[in-house]
């Protein structure tokens, strides 16, 4: 069972109360006004305090995923009725690989979308603590006999350690390497690109365990089942249980620092947001520029986006900055294996677009393990600065006590 609260119920808006526009003495229409909206901005408060990042995180991939669902069923109907015509089953790949570009675009416009709201509804909570802000002097006053027990979490990877989740985790290197290898002469070689695809194929599974594991910052192997808890305990000290903690005076300061300088906490979230859009954007760049099949040749082009590591990975991998190949019937075979393959140039040209529509396939999975991830730091950060202002509060009815006991 996942540790977040997935409460639909949450996500409705929360409906305003009606304000009486009866005319009548100035100062009690004012104060009956004031008070109405003290009460919804409350109400407005709490609806932001309990926003659940996650089941919006998983109603968008429920539609996120069957796009791309959509978009394979799409193509394998149009290879199966192609009669194998090698022309209609081009089209129908070159169809395939732009709607994987538009649902890329998709998942950064949500990434957008959902960074943009918890923004905003950070703003809004910071916003309607004003009486914590007005006593800010009196966190000070905090005593030893003050202290007292409080049942939650230690918060981590937010306003340090901002790099989790890991997002330089999805470079496409491997897939020039395969390319390179299986094209080391200028001339296809089949049985050797098959090797790759089918080793990629059978170990596809161990590579998304060790994804999810490098995404969090571990070298451990997190399998699809777990991930959801790991995320949860990665931002929580590696717990997935409230603990019982001593609050004294440090820690109402820490939580009070933490407070009132949340916008370091929006600023680490940004941060990821801005990883996600630059290493996806560059993704989506790959997909549409990297790779041209044509009707008699495949070409490699050298196209290195607005990032770096594709400019490392092109030049180490490709050792080229464009080629082209022109299909042909050919035998092949691995170096020095003794077998060979007889392929057309329509199966070798199949078995390119397969290999290349498996990374697709491959791309749509990261991006699922990323979103996740990050709706998790969202909801560890809200919780985060929810947790310091049940601290403060508390610590504040402590203080206030001390005026209490000299009446």
């Amino acid at each position: 069972m996942s540790l977040f609260n997935v409460d639909f119920a949450a996500l409705s808006s929360v409906p305003k109360r009606s304000r009486s526009e009866a005319s009548g003495d100035t100062t009690i229409h004012e104060h009956a006004f004031s008070s109405a909206l003290a009460i919804d901005n409350l109400a407005t408060a709490e609806a932001e305090a309990s926003y659940d990042y996650m089941a919006e995180c998983y109603a968008f991939l429920s539609d996120y995923n069957r796009s791309y669902f959509d978009a394979s069923k799409q193509l394998y109907k149009t290879i199966m009725e192609s009669c194998d015509s090698p022309e209609v089953i081009h089209e129908g790949f070159g169809d395939f690989f732009g709607k994987v570009k538009e649902i890329i675009k998709k998942f950064l416009a949500w990434i957008k979308k959902i960074f943009n709201k918890f923004i905003a509804k950070m703003n809004s909570m910071f916003k309607s603590e004003s009486y914590l802000k007005k006593n800010k002097n009196e966190f000070s006053k905090f005593k030893t006999e003050d202290e007292f027990e409080f049942e939650g979490y230690k918060f981590t990877n937010l306003y340090d350690g901002g790099n989790v989740p890991v997002i330089s985790t999805i470079s496409l290197g491997d897939v020039n390497n395969s390319l390179a290898d299986a094209f080391g002469n200028g001339t296809l070689n089949y049985d050797t690109l098959k090797s790759k695809y089918d080793g990629y194929e059978d170990s596809k599974e161990d590579f998304f365990d060790a994804f999810r594991g490098k995404v969090l910052g571990d070298q451990n192997d997190i399998p699809a089942s777990q991930f959801d808890e790991e995320c949860f305990m990665k931002f929580r000290d590696d717990s997935k249980d409230k603990s019982k903690m001593t609050i004294t005076s440090s820690e109402v300061s820490a939580a009070y620092t933490r407070f009132e300088g949340y916008d370091k906490l929006k600023k680490a979230v940004e941060k990821t947001r801005n990883d996600i859009d630059k290493e996806y954007g560059a993704l989506e760049r790959y997909f549409e520029k990297s790779y041209k099949l044509s009707k008699d040749s495949f070409k490699i082009t050298d196209y290195t986006g607005s990032h770096s590591t594709y400019v490392d990975d092109q030049k180490s991998h490709l050792g080229m900055t464009s080629g082209e190949y022109n299909y042909s019937d050919t035998e092949s075979g691995a170096a020095g294996s003794g077998n060979k393959t007889k392929a057309t140039a329509a199966e070798q040209k199949s078995l390119i677009e397969s290999f290349l529509r498996a990374r697709a396939a491959q791309v749509n999975q990261m991006s699922n393990i990323h979103g996740i991830a990050f709706s998790a730091k969202l909801t560890a950060a809200k919780d985060c600065f929810n947790q310091d202002k049940a601290i403060l509060y508390k610590a504040l009815s402590k203080i206030k006590g001390h005026k209490a006991d000299t009446i």
